[in-house]
């Protein structure tokens, strides 16, 4: 039996195609951190624009929408498809508070394969010393800045169409098992103390008649 013990500032990897699970997943894990870990802050970054429910930011499901980081609200969003100032001196702030988390939801127009922020960089590089994780969530690998794939410790892998995405994870993955077409909503887990990435099969919840 393989036992994953997650800390609060790890860096994480859910990669997949759209509608495999990853934000369902991720969700999952920061709702366990949250109750976990009572000092714990989170900020999404969601350049999708994809979150609609909004509130004061106590929870997890409702956090509060801004666009300056505020060091006394738990639950924080920022919706933005560029990397503005706002999140550089986001990254600088939350890099002094430590027991963090932040979360990208999909990398839009923050980051490229070439073009990667210095706040991103950091988050990703020195964030782990400071108590801060870093969660990255993207469908195509091969247009992921090479930081955030080569110092995530944890990867959550989805389906993957494309053979050249797959054989782009094994650079980070080194099982040749995760060439395979898996199907919906399973994943490939694999930390980097791992020998081998293991298929996960999720939950499936039924109701009673």
């Amino acid at each position: 039996m393989t036992h994953v013990s997650l800390s609060h500032n790890k860096r994480l990897s859910f990669v997949g195609k759209t509608g495999m699970g990853k934000t369902f997943l991720a969700n999952y894990l920061a709702k366990q951190f949250a109750r976990k870990v009572p000092d714990l802050q989170m900020v999404f970054i969601d350049p999708k624009f994809e979150r609609r429910a909004f509130g004061d930011g106590e929870t997890i499901d409702k956090p509060k929408l801004v666009t300056k980081y505020n060091p006394k609200i738990r639950f924080q969003c920022f919706q933005s498809y560029n990397w503005t100032s706002e999140l550089e001196d986001m990254t600088m702030q939350i890099m002094k508070r430590g027991t963090a988390i932040v979360d990208l939801d999909e990398l839009g127009g923050l980051a490229t394969a070439q073009v990667v922020p210095d706040g991103i960089t950091r988050l990703a590089t020195q964030g782990r010393g400071k108590g801060v994780g870093l969660w990255s969530k993207y469908q195509k690998p091969l247009g992921v800045p090479k930081v955030l794939k080569s110092q995530s410790e944890y990867f959550f892998l989805f389906r993957l169409t494309p053979h050249e995405d797959r054989r782009e994870m094994m650079n980070y993955i080194p099982d040749e098992a995760i060439l395979e077409r898996i199907p919906k909503f399973y994943y490939w887990l694999y930390h980097d103390e791992m020998e081998n990435a293991i298929l996960v099969k999720p939950i499936d919840i039924k109701g009673t008649k």
